[in-house]
């Protein structure tokens, strides 16, 4: 094989393994990506840099277990109350206001990275939940939810005479 066509092959290989890691990083986090819809205010000092991103990153987990699923998810800024959250039968929908907060009016921005806004982020339910039993709690940046399955998502164990 000559050198061209070593370095074309070698190019070749790169670029799928690049687009195959995107490709991963996507289907992984595409349900994360979170839009923020920025809110119209006139106090200079209480808005967000000019340009700071619309979309945010909204990182979650669920674990189930036999008579539970737990939902957690990062989203740091926020106070306890800034949250709306409801169920229904085969998802979570939680939105929120993350607002600009900041006593500074000098100096100027060159990398802004964090999102503000209205948000919802929708996250499927692997079964039926029983939304009387829901418990909720926010410490360090983490939203924590509790829900108990409902009693026909619940494995029976039935007995044989």
């Amino acid at each position: 094989m000559s050198n061209l066509n070593q370095i074309t092959h070698n190019l070749r290989d790169s670029v799928d393994h690049l687009a195959e890691g995107w490709q991963q990083l996507w289907n992984k986090g595409k349900n994360a990506i979170t839009r923020f819809t920025p809110e119209g205010t006139d106090d200079s000092t209480k808005s967000p840099p000019q340009f700071s991103n619309r979309w945010g990153v909204l990182s979650a987990e669920l674990k189930e277990t036999e008579s539970k699923i737990t939902i957690m998810l990062e989203v740091p800024g926020m106070e306890s109350d800034d949250f709306d959250i409801q169920i229904d039968k085969s998802a979570l929908r939680i939105s929120g206001h993350k607002t600009y907060a900041s006593d500074k009016s000098e100096g100027k921005y060159f990398i802004t990275e964090r999102a503000y806004g209205q948000f919802e982020r929708v996250i499927p339910l692997p079964c039926e939940v029983d939304d009387q039993g829901a418990q909720a709690s926010y410490k360090k940046g983490v939203l924590e939810l509790t829900l108990q399955k409902h009693r026909s998502a619940k494995p029976r164990k039935i007995v044989v005479s």
